[in-house]
């Protein structure tokens, strides 16, 4: 049952046959008593150094058996050995996948339930000229491999840009920075695609959010996804306020500088804000309006030389932590009410260091994202799990 690269071999393949190809040991993870995540906040456990998991490897996060629980692919281009992690327990991974699922070749994997049936996704993307393929994964842990022509070389993106059709399927925008022309692939049913005509026109990075309120909601929440284009310097930049179509009303802003923006829920709000990092200084967080629909920012300072990780450890507001690889690390608890900005800082803060790198995903399937530190070499890696 191996594949050699993309195109499954057979239409179908199994892979819950597989989850104890590999020994339970390469799996298991001990409870740790380490003082090393944020009080009364994450549980941690430690995984001892795991040669499966050595770099490089490019992280792949989705729920692809379509349990409730994210898992874990680790791709590794050319001809490296891949494996998939099983999420689903809440102290350790259930099982793995090795000889099912192996790559061979070198691509740019998009993450994404491209069919709507609620497990993830890979489109493998090969810029270029190459033959692409998609793997649709099924709620039976089946893989199905389709062969795709893009024919071109963009920087894609992934989400719901047609959320208005209920069919949860998650689309592609095909970004191609400067002027050749973009689209939007709109999934359609079975794994296909009806492809969209957009015009960018210029070298932005995408940030992707519910930035806009849904007056059907009453304003509090956003069912349709936006697109920042963010151009670092003095540039101009754009916001696409999506109409859950696949088509966008675009609006022009001016962030004037040079950040690390991400995005994230930081005051309550069913709508999403954009925290622009500026290592050295100058930091803001800009506050999703619900009643103007714009942007109101509030002005906060981070120290350089950090890489935030947001992610739904919590609901209704994401915590930020503030990962150094060389020095004490910083967990922010946003308390804000809805359109103003403040944070608790958690007292026992961690020093991760650069030995570990983290992955987040919904491991346990508990509804509160977690973070897997993954150890290189001789370092044991660890798993923090976010409260549920």
């Amino acid at each position: 049952m191996r594949v050699t690269g993309p195109p499954i071999a057979r239409a179908r393949r199994r892979l819950h046959g597989l989850l104890v190809a590999i020994p339970a040991l390469a799996i298991a993870l001990v409870t740790s008593h380490a003082a090393a995540s944020p009080l009364a906040f994450f549980t941690e456990t430690s995984r001892p150094a795991d040669s499966e998991l050595a770099a490089p490897f490019t992280p792949l996060v989705g729920d692809f058996t379509g349990d409730g629980a994210d898992d874990l692919f680790v791709y590794r281009p050319g001809s490296g050995t891949d494996l998939m992690l099983i999420g689903g327990q809440r102290s350790s991974f259930i099982g793995a996948v090795g000889a099912a699922i192996q790559v061979k070749s070198t691509y740019t994997p998009l993450v994404g339930d491209f069919d709507g049936d609620g497990a993830a996704d890979i489109f493998w993307y090969a810029p270029g000229k190459a033959t692409d393929y998609l793997w649709i994964f099924t709620n039976e842990a089946t893989v199905v491999s389709i062969a795709k022509s893009v024919n071109g070389t963009y920087k894609p993106i992934v989400g719901d840009f047609a959320s208005a059709d209920g069919k949860h399927r998650d689309d592609i925008f095909w970004y191609a920075p400067g002027s050749a022309s973009d689209s939007l692939w709109k999934a359609t049913a079975a794994g296909n695609f009806t492809s969209i005509p957009e015009s960018v026109s210029g070298t932005y990075q995408p940030l992707v959010g519910a930035f806009t309120p849904d007056p059907a909601t009453g304003g509090s929440t956003d069912s349709t996804l936006d697109i920042f284009w963010y151009a670092p310097g003095s540039s101009p930049d754009s916001l696409w306020r999506g109409d859950g179509t696949g088509h966008f009303t675009p609006k022009a802003y001016a962030v004037g500088g040079t950040y690390q923006p991400f995005v994230g829920y930081f005051d309550g709000y069913g709508v999403q804000d954009i925290f622009w990092y500026a290592p050295g200084g100058n930091d803001s967080v800009w506050l999703t309006d619900p009643d103007t629909r714009t942007f109101t920012p509030h002005g906060v300072g981070m120290s350089a030389g950090y890489t935030p990780i947001t992610d739904e450890f919590t609901v209704p507001d994401e915590p930020i932590l503030w990962w150094s690889p060389s020095g004490e690390d910083h967990f922010w608890l946003p308390q804000g009410e809805p359109g103003t900005w403040d944070y608790t800082e958690l007292s026992n803060n961690t020093d991760m260091g650069a030995a570990r790198k983290p992955v987040t995903g919904d491991f346990d399937g508990d509804g509160h994202n977690d973070i897997f530190w993954i150890g290189s070499g001789s370092t044991n890696s660890a798993l923090w799990w976010g409260p549920g």
